[in-house]
């Protein structure tokens, strides 16, 4: 059994649907009795949207919602094309890019140049740099490869990296 809070945001996980309800009709019982308000609530199920993931316990995969995705790659596309644009525009984008990043956290280091151009550029418009550029057009295609193998053996190893200083 796996619970994974984020905020105001609550999902439970696990190989048995029973048990899986069980526990959450346990948290929201117990969550109403201190005076929290729940909704948005979804039974035990094989396929679930959370917090821009589409999680498919049938396949074992978690992956960006699609129409979601597809907006990013669009953006990351016009910006390979060096637009003139400031460092809040770029920094918008990046979160939104970042949060995808969550299922494959080696992607953070993509984007060094999308960085730096933000934290030079924060509210001065400017073509974006060429760096920056490239680094958009490597987002446009390799976020589209980004997704969690939940059924993969787990590492004894942990890595992390980032590409914001």
């Amino acid at each position: 059994m796996i619970l994974v809070p984020y905020a105001d945001n609550l999902n439970v996980a696990g190989t048995c649907s029973h048990r899986v309800q069980e526990v959450k009709d346990k948290i929201v019982t117990e969550l109403r009795r201190l005076g929290f308000r729940v909704h948005e609530e979804t039974d035990a199920c094989t396929l679930a949207q959370s917090l821009g993931f589409l999680i498919d316990g049938e396949a074992g995969v978690i992956l960006p919602i699609p129409e979601r995705l597809d907006r990013i790659l669009n953006a990351f596309e016009w910006l390979s094309h060096r637009p003139v644009v400031n460092g809040r525009q770029v920094e918008r984008l990046l979160g939104h890019a970042m949060h995808i990043c969550l299922l494959r956290r080696e992607l953070f280091s993509l984007c060094r140049s999308l960085y730096g151009f933000l934290f030079a550029s924060s509210f001065k418009r400017q073509k974006l740099w060429p760096s920056a550029a490239r680094e958009a057009r490597w987002c446009s295609h390799v976020l589209k490869l980004c997704s969690v193998d939940m059924r993969r053996n787990w590492s004894s190893s942990a890595t992390a990296s980032d590409a914001s200083l």
